[in-house]
């Protein structure tokens, strides 16, 4: 139990993580700003 506890919490930080990123980009630039990060980031995950 204690180990599904932690993983949940994880899970959770880093979803707040994610949200808090989303929320940054989308107050710089807008939606083409989120799609420009989206993609810069797949490109990495090619090499």
């Amino acid at each position: 139990m204690l180990i599904v506890t932690i993983v949940n919490q994880r899970m959770d930080d880093d979803l707040e993580e994610d949200i808090e990123d989303f929320a940054s980009l989308l107050k710089q630039g807008g939606f083409g700003r989120i799609k420009e990060e989206m993609l810069s980031d797949t490109k990495g995950d090619e090499a």
